[in-house]
């Protein structure tokens, strides 16, 4: 009960704060400093419009770190001429993870605010998050805002990726999909360094996985509509391996399985999580023609309900009795997969790799 009476009054105050957009950008106070962190690798076209979106800000009192992640381009170039307006940093490549705990190791920030450097952010990001956390209260550790994916540089032709968004605790939504992107966050430094920042053990999804264990620390996150994150897809990238990002989710939700003093709600929603993503991984590995690979990660899920206990034996069956390219027929007919969903796929593919 008083768990419930605490995240609606979280999701009210966070309301609030979106009322509030009428009063002048001024309302915000200032002495909160926020660290952004850029992490980039080998996207020197793209960098420059990133940085320039986090300058443009009616926000002002956040410091800029750029993270090179090696790059062998003109990354160096594009940072360095920005001068003492950003602090740019630079590492021997070691990946997405290690690139996000090398900003937050650098920065001063009370809070951090995360970009990709092909993405860009709207004038007014930094303020509403800002003025949605300082009224959202001390149990809220996380705001994100809205976002829509841009294609290539047309920044007027916006998709909406389709996402639910809520205020206070969202873990029961967080384990179904992740559906924040890194882009979009206003994260508390005590979030971090509670859950100990980014798993560079992870080959995907470290953003994913960082919003959980936030979560399950007990800190609430605040919602705001707005789009004010700007994602961009790379039509370069439109075939993700699509493999290897099953696996990095199923990674993801396997390391919940251990998470220590977990309730026994949450505890079911680990179970169920992992079970449909290890009936997603044995699917997909058969329409590869993988059978056995794919029959051992089918055989493995442990269904929670009824539902799910029937679309295993379903899956197992089907998979027992027709090959891969009939296999691959009934899945178009049975789930035909939306354009939003096949973007989400892409941008998680394409984030931090170099242009090809």
């Amino acid at each position: 009960m008083v768990a419930g009476a605490l995240q609606g009054n979280v999701q009210a105050l966070c309301e609030q704060a979106m009322s509030n957009e009428v009063q002048s950008s001024t309302a915000s106070r200032t002495d909160m400093r926020i660290s952004v962190i850029i992490r980039t690798y080998n996207r020197s076209r793209y960098l420059k419009e990133a940085i320039e979106s986090v300058l443009r800000q009616t926000y002002t009192n956040f410091e800029l770190i750029v993270v090179d992640d090696g790059s062998t381009d003109g990354t160096r170039t594009v940072a360095e001429q920005y001068g003492g307006r950003i602090r740019y940093v630079c590492q021997a490549h070691a990946g997405v993870s290690a690139a996000l705990n090398t900003g937050i190791a650098h920065s001063t920030g009370a809070c951090l605010a995360f970009l990709d450097d092909d993405d860009l952010w709207r004038e007014r990001m930094l303020e509403r998050a800002v003025r949605a956390l300082e009224s959202a209260g001390g149990e809220t550790g996380v705001v994100y805002v809205g976002s829509r994916y841009f294609v290539g540089n047309d920044t007027t032709r916006l998709i909406d990726p389709g996402w639910v968004g809520r205020s206070g605790d969202i873990f029961d939504l967080l384990i179904e999909e992740n559906c924040i992107p890194i882009n979009a966050v206003l994260i508390r430094r005590r979030c971090l360094e509670a859950v100990g920042g980014c798993d560079a053990a992870l080959g995907g999804y470290e953003d994913w996985d960082l919003f959980l264990r936030i979560a399950l620390a007990g800190f609430y996150y605040c919602h705001l509509d707005d789009p004010l994150a700007l994602i961009r897809v790379h039509p370069a990238h439109q075939s993700s391996d699509t493999l290897m990002m099953k696996r990095d989710a199923l990674a993801v939700v396997s390391k919940l399985c251990g998470a220590p003093a977990v309730s026994p709600e949450r505890r079911r929603l680990i179970r169920r999580a992992l079970a449909r993503r290890q009936l997603s991984l044995g699917w997909y590995l058969m329409l590869q023609n993988r059978r056995e690979e794919g029959a051992r990660e089918l055989h493995a899920a442990s269904p929670v309900g009824g539902a799910q206990a029937a679309q295993k034996r379903v899956l197992i069956l089907l998979s027992s009795l027709f090959g891969a390219p009939s296999l691959q027929r009934i899945t178009d007919w049975l789930a035909p997969r939306r354009k939003t969903e096949t973007l989400r796929e892409t941008r998680r593919d394409g984030s931090m790799q170099a242009d090809s």
